[in-house]
This record gives structure tokens, C-alpha cells and sequence, in this order.
């Protein structure tokens, strides 16, 4: 084998192993249960029609997004 496609080679297995490493540190920040539970609570109810979804419109009240008016739905 020439010099180049040997250190081509080992290129490729340097950058294997590294995306293995860093495959196997993103298993350990996985959320817990209770985390996950505790984030679901946060979701509002999701009252757009389908044309809505589709079309990105935002969730009404939603409070992940206090940048968004606030509309009083009994006013509607």
C-alpha cells in the first residue's frame, strides 16, 4: 500500500473511533423518567386543526414561548 492510502486509513479509523467516543457520551446525558414526566407537564394542549399544524401556526398560551402574545381563549 502507498504511504497516502495508509494514512488515509488511519484517518478513517481515528475518526471512527471518535465518533464512536462521542456516541457513547451522549448515552450518559439521557434525561431521567421523572425529568421527562416533569417536561411532558409543560406541553400545553395542542388545540390547532390539521391546516394549523401543517402550517406552523404557534400554540395558543403556549408558556414555552413568553415572547408570544398571550390571548384570552374565553374572549374568542
Amino acid at each position: 500500500m502507498s504511504n497516502f492510502k495508509q494514512d488515509r486509513l488511519a484517518q478513517c479509523r481515528e475518526m471512527a473511533a471518535a465518533k464512536k467516543a462521542a456516541g457513547l457520551r451522549g448515552m450518559a446525558g439521557r434525561i431521567n423518567l421523572e425529568e421527562l414526566a416533569k417536561r411532558r407537564g409543560e406541553i400545553p394542549n395542542d388545540n390547532r386543526g390539521l391546516t394549523g399544524i401543517v402550517m406552523g401556526d404557534p400554540i395558543i398560551n403556549d408558556p414555552r414561548c413568553p415572547w408570544r402574545p398571550k390571548i384570552n381563549m374565553e374572549a374568542l
